[in-house]
């Protein structure tokens, strides 16, 4: 661009020199075009050499982020491998401490490695340490949902090993079963008799403890956070003068939650309301709607979650027929014995309890009649 330049200078002075055969006009006008050129081609260089150096200066950022993404890549790479090492290295020593479990349970319990039938291994109370429950007898045969064991029920940890509970029905489940229940691990064992299981539960708490719940009936597994179902097995349906003993096998949810305020379990026990009450709650009488001329209401009574039950009595071909109706003011629906939502009123076989666990009932005020508080809501 320089040389350009140079030779455009000399050729606009061989031009001046030229004048006096060339007239002023032609020779400034050649000059002007001349130098436009000049100026025109030293802008466009310039801005040639800028953009040069912006894509120079752009590969190197690309590459530099290129590089920053490798190190990064890299960085994450060791921590996974860390991560996956620390892991390994927990699995190992959960093997070896379920290991060391198992031959102090076989030392102490007498079992032989094909009668232990169950191992749930865990940290159950959370403190550092794991624990096991273990179900040790002989399998027997199927029976509905798998086969039954009939032998005991044990609980080994680093500082005891003890036989929890023997075989009292047909046996028990081959399976252990697992909750978590305001923030407290539970173990569950079904035992199963002719016509309905119990389930055993425990938690962990400086040894084995079972729980205030257990034995009550079938525990359901939760569906919603810290409340849970104990389905209960009765022969309540009906009554033969004859036999003088309800007959009609009947099974029916009762309802269980955790109470933050107690820091336990407790259950939806039922309060005796009345008729009035009944219609406060529903703004409707619904007695009226449910009750025919030859039923007689035996109780009615009201659980903390809602549920209205009504429990009555009629008779027919010579019998007593118990039944009951349950429904949920705070939703607006009837409900069957298992929870399940209705479309239309639907009689439930049986006399449904106000409660299943004496020990941990929790019975709400009244609204309407003093007291609007109820637990669990």
């Amino acid at each position: 661009m320089i040389l350009g330049i140079i030779k455009s200078m000399e050729f606009i002075k061989h031009c001046r020199n030229k004048g006096k055969k060339m007239k002023r006009k032609k020779v400034s006008a050649i000059c002007a075009v001349l130098l436009g050129t000049l100026l025109l081609c030293a802008c466009g260089g310039e801005e040639e050499e800028r953009n040069s150096s912006e894509h120079v200066r752009e590969e190197s950022r690309k590459e530099q982020a290129g590089a920053d993404i490798k190190e990064e890549a890299a960085e994450e790479t060791k921590e996974e491998d860390k991560e996956k090492e620390k892991e390994a290295e927990k699995e190992e020593k959960a093997k070896d401490g379920e290991d060391e479990l198992r031959t102090v349970l076989y030392k102490n319990s007498g079992a032989s490695e094909a009668e232990l039938q169950v191992f749930e291994y865990g940290d159950f109370d959370r403190d550092g340490s794991c624990e096991a429950f273990a179900l040790i007898g002989d399998q027997m045969e199927d029976y509905g949902d798998g086969p039954l064991v009939e032998g005991a029920l044990w609980f080994v940890s680093d500082g005891s090993c003890d036989r929890l509970r023997e075989t009292g029905g047909m046996g028990f489940r081959n399976e252990a079963r697992t909750m978590e229940i305001g923030g407290k691990d539970y173990v569950m064992f079904d035992e199963v008799y002719v016509t309905e299981a119990v389930t055993n539960v425990w938690y962990v708490d400086g040894g084995a403890v079972e729980a205030s719940f257990s034995c009550c009936g079938n525990v359901v597994l939760p569906e919603e956070k810290d409340r849970f179902c104990i389905m209960k097995s009765s022969y309540d349906a009906t009554l033969d003068p004859d036999i003088g003993t309800p007959v009609g096998h009947t099974w029916k949810y009762y309802y269980f939650f955790y109470n933050n305020e107690e820091g336990r379990v407790n259950e939806y026990a039922g309060t005796t309301i009345d008729a009035a009450t009944v219609e406060y709650l529903c703004g409707r009488d619904l007695l009226a709607e449910l009750m025919s001329d030859h039923d007689r209401i035996d109780n009615i009574f009201c659980r903390g979650n809602g549920h209205i039950v009504i429990n009555y009595e009629y008779e027919e071909g010579g019998l007593t027929n118990y039944e009951h109706y349950i429904y949920d003011y705070l939703n607006g629906y009837y409900l069957d014995d298992y929870g399940q939502k209705l479309p239309e009123p639907e009689a439930q076989a049986g006399i449904c309890a106000s409660s299943i666990c004496p020990g941990i009932a929790s019975y709400p005020g009244v609204p309407g009649q003093g007291d609007a508080v109820w637990y669990g809501e």
